[in-house]
């Protein structure tokens, strides 16, 4: 059975996470970590306390769904205590993303903008998008609920650097967020970003690709944070017996595999399609061959354009004989007919 800690037990991921353990099979929660106790989960029996470092036993895994600077703070006690990490925290900066990856070096993590399956779906067409539609402006808009802290949104990011990633460009290079004012025209090749915020909208994205007469639009609506929190225990039970390393839901869900199968089969097609464009080249070399000496030649009657009468030597009455006329050299065809068999 999975020990598993949940930090941030008190918010709402943290409900959405206690309530999709409970009927779950081979995972548990034994632990959380929250600064306040007023918000648990109804029926919450299980050890609370504000810093990892007050846990009386660490659990087998985090799932972590809180702040950069808590999620941090939680990687450092995993390290120590060699526990794995589901990381679905947003808003971290680059230099904090390299010290995930250093962490990463000790420590099974998977680390995923979003853990839905339909949006892990989303960035893999995404990415598939901007690679044919080239030419596209690509503009993403982000809406969450009036409590969100970052802007854009992890997955709105995650989104856009599918996006670039699909056109060969680095997301920092092309990125345009927070349009005001005169802004000039549309920079081409830049991804733009908007950012909604209000209500209780758990989670709505939509990658436009904009086109001259048409456009298209990939979107995904998420309707209740169960979809987050089962995606989430299906990466930490995929993850507990993996080595240390970084990984994302594409290995969790299989889509790596998928799309390594798919190269391995257009790969194979390849060889295939060498070996028949050669075998279809040869039939038609072939087919010249029989046209231009049996078809074409067979419509050519044998020349006559040389007639030389043979003479015989001056011996007796037979020198007053002409011999019959004939072709000189060697006929055209082979036995002047169409040959029956190829």
């Amino acid at each position: 059975m999975l020990k598993v800690g949940i930090v941030g037990l008190g918010g709402r991921m943290g409900h959405a996470l206690w309530d999709c353990c409970l009927g779950l099979d081979g995972a548990k929660v034994v632990c959380g970590i929250d600064k306040s106790t007023d918000t648990l989960p109804s029926g919450c029996n299980v050890e609370v306390v504000d810093e990892p470092s007050k846990l009386s036993a660490a659990p087998d895994m985090f799932i972590d769904f809180s702040r950069p600077e808590c999620s941090l703070n939680i990687l450092e006690y995993a390290k120590q205590h060699n526990c794995k990490v589901i990381l679905g925290t947003t808003g971290f900066d680059y230099e904090q993303r390299d010290k995930i990856k250093e962490y990463s070096k000790h420590i099974p993590i998977v680390f995923a903008a979003n853990f839905s399956v339909g949006v892990n779906v989303l960035l893999n067409l995404v990415k598939k998008t901007a690679q044919i539609m080239a030419d596209a402006d690509i503009e993403i808009v982000e809406a969450h609920h009036r409590y969100k802290v970052d802007s854009p949104s992890g997955t709105a990011l995650a989104i856009g650097e599918a996006a670039a990633e699909g056109r060969h460009v680095n997301l920092k290079d092309v990125m345009v967020a927070g349009r005001n004012g005169i802004t000039g025209e549309r920079i081409y090749g830049s991804i733009g970003f908007s950012s909604i915020r209000g209500g209780d909208i758990v989670g709505e994205h939509t990658a436009m690709f904009c086109s001259e007469g048409e456009r298209v639009e990939l979107s995904h609506i998420a309707t209740s944070r169960q979809t987050f929190a089962r995606g989430a225990f299906r990466a930490a039970l995929w993850l507990e017996n993996k080595k240390p390393g970084l990984y994302d839901m594409n290995e969790v869900l299989g889509l790596n595999k998928a799309q390594a199968y798919l190269y391995s089969y257009k790969s194979q097609n390849l060889k295939s399609w060498f070996w028949l464009f050669h075998i279809n080249t040869y039939i038609k070399e072939l087919s010249y061959i029989y046209y231009f000496n049996y078809i074409k030649a067979a419509k050519i009657p044998p020349s006559t354009g040389i007639s030389v009468p043979v003479t015989k030597s001056d011996r007796g009455e037979a020198k007053n004989k002409a011999t019959f006329a004939t072709s000189s050299g060697s006929p055209i065809l082979p036995i002047g007919v169409l040959p029956t068999n190829f």
